[in-house]
């Protein structure tokens, strides 16, 4: 599958995280600005559907932003929208890409300040100035020059202790700088007793979506999670055996969900696009259903569809679009 559309997972991904931790990824990364956000005031994540327009870069191309929140800095009426992009590759155009964004946005709401993050880890390159794109250049003329704010994880190390105490480490882990020595296994561990250990002020939905995010980025089997549990078992202090319960119940779950969406993945990639790329549309439905009871379904409806049927990609889309209900 190609990394456009393997880049899709993790803009599910990350727009959940920032959700969640926006307050927190802004305090570990950007301490000063964060001081800067009234957050005693409503922070918003605008919808898709209702508040952000297509961005038209090119005629016929429509897009959406990854995230884009609305926000309010202290001593301001004036409305302030954080708009983020995560990229897990080198792509030539992606600082372009930023620039544009960020010009439609503001075209589109021509009465707020809004800045560009970027959040790169994997294969993007660490190196070098790449949070800039510069355009028409010319002898005799000053650049113009368009500027956003990158964070590349695997410039920072998981366990700093300058940044470790942020809960959204624990989730970001996986696609940050380790040393040699440590492997999946003991970073995912750690992280897990920290989410035990902070449940309290952390709540279910967080611990939730730091278990989630660990999963999908470190995919244990069946094998490593029964050994992660029994470890974490020896070490869990007397009165959190419920809340070890429920983390051990959940990573299960969330295992047995990531196994079916790969094999529903697998099962229309060679079935409907002779395993050839799976189109944007379709991944995205795939990418919804998140009930491993729903996903067994959708396997067996769309089994049962006909390779002659001349219909057969929007009966399999029709299939998705039920399972994603």
């Amino acid at each position: 599958m190609g990394k456009e559309f393997e880049n899709l997972g993790h803009d599910r991904m990350f727009k959940n995280l920032l959700h969640l931790f926006l307050e927190e990824y802004l305090q570990c990364f950007y301490p000063d600005f964060n001081f800067k956000i009234d957050w005693s005031r409503h922070v918003r994540l605008l919808s898709e559907g209702t508040d952000i327009p297509k961005l038209n870069i090119k005629e016929n191309e429509p897009r959406f932003v990854d995230v884009l929140f609305e926000v309010y800095l202290k001593d301001e009426e004036k409305k302030t929208l954080l708009h983020f992009e995560n990229q897990s590759y080198s792509q030539k155009k992606f600082q372009r890409r930023v620039y544009e964004y960020n010009c439609l946005i503001r075209s589109n709401h021509p009465d707020c300040s809004v800045y560009s993050f970027a959040i790169c880890f994997n294969s993007y390159p660490r190196t070098g100035v790449r949070n800039r794109y510069e355009y028409n250049s010319v002898d005799g003329l000053e650049k113009n020059v368009f500027t956003f704010n990158e964070v590349h994880l695997k410039n920072f190390y998981w366990r700093d202790s300058s940044i470790n105490h942020h809960p959204i480490i624990w989730a970001l882990a996986p696609l940050m700088y380790r040393d040699n020595s440590e492997d999946d296994y003991e970073i995912l561990v750690s992280c897990l007793q920290k989410v035990i250990e902070s449940y309290g002020f952390l709540g279910t939905d967080k611990a939730n979506m730091i278990t989630l995010f660990l999963d999908y980025y470190f995919q244990p089997d069946d094998k490593i999670l029964e050994k992660i549990i029994n470890e974490l078992n020896e070490y869990i202090l007397e009165g959190d055996e419920e809340i070890m319960t429920s983390i051990a119940t959940n990573i299960q779950q969330i295992s047995q969900v990531r196994a079916k969406s790969t094999m529903l993945k697998n099962a229309i990639q060679f079935r409907f696009f002779d395993g050839k790329a799976i189109p944007q549309y379709t991944l995205n439905l795939i990418e919804s259903i998140e009930d491993g009871k729903k996903q067994e379904r959708v396997i067996g409806e769309i089994m049962s569809i006909k390779d002659n049927d001349p219909e057969i990609i929007s009966k399999l889309n029709t299939y998705l679009q039920r399972g994603t209900l």
